[in-house]
């Protein structure tokens, strides 16, 4: 049933070329209901699948907030709150399948606990948002260092890997773009939020 991947591809397409909020807001929906979908017929671990599923569904009401924002600091700040849920959707998920990765969380820190100190601190006026911006921060490392412990067979757990490291890689050109106004960060933060979604579906799907 991998092929039902081609469905969301289709969708992040449209909704990169156009940046139209309702394809925008599909792919993470649509990307869970084929999780539901395949769960259920595959007779497949409900739990895990429960914490991605709502992790996906949370991530699209973050992609309204975000989407809709304009200047209003509450709606950047209610969008990094959803997604922060997301993140612990996630983190349930994987922490049901793996275990922490000293070692990785180490690393992940030490690099983006400096890149917030160096750069994003220094750029973000409002101490809300940069207080917001810092929880998430902190657990988006511990989300992908535990997922570098999943035990699942290396397809799935690859792929698993990969999703939660592009949701990252998206997060911070979202905060170069939003916070230190590096425009050429823009182009990067669709695709690899999309491709995060369809390779943590795909490992769902192939677990």
């Amino acid at each position: 049933m991998i092929w039902l991947l081609l469905v969301p591809l289709a969708i992040a397409t449209v909704a990169t070329t156009t940046n139209r909020l309702a394809f925008k807001m599909a792919v993470p929906i649509v990307c869970a209901a084929i999780i539901a979908v395949v769960t259920a017929t595959a007779d497949g671990d409900a739990a895990t699948a429960s914490g991605v599923i709502a992790a996906l569904v949370v991530s699209a009401a973050g992609d309204y907030f975000l989407s809709r924002k304009g200047g209003r600091e509450s709606y950047f700040i209610i969008g990094i709150a959803l997604y922060l849920l997301a993140h612990a959707g996630y983190l349930t998920a994987a922490a049901m399948n793996a275990t922490l990765h000293p070692t990785g969380l180490a690393v992940v820190l030490i690099v983006f606990v400096a890149y917030y100190a160096a750069l994003l601190r220094p750029a973000i006026a409002s101490p809300a948002l940069s207080i917001a911006v810092l929880v998430y921060l902190l657990l988006s490392c511990v989300v992908l260092a535990v997922s570098f412990g999943i035990v699942w067979d290396a397809p799935a757990a690859t792929l698993f890997i990969a999703g939660i490291a592009l949701i990252v890689v998206s997060d911070t050109a979202i905060s170069v773009k939003e916070f230190l106004g590096r425009r050429w960060a823009d182009p990067i933060i669709l695709p690899t939020y999309y491709l995060a979604h369809l390779a943590i579906t795909a490992a769902l799907m192939l677990r």
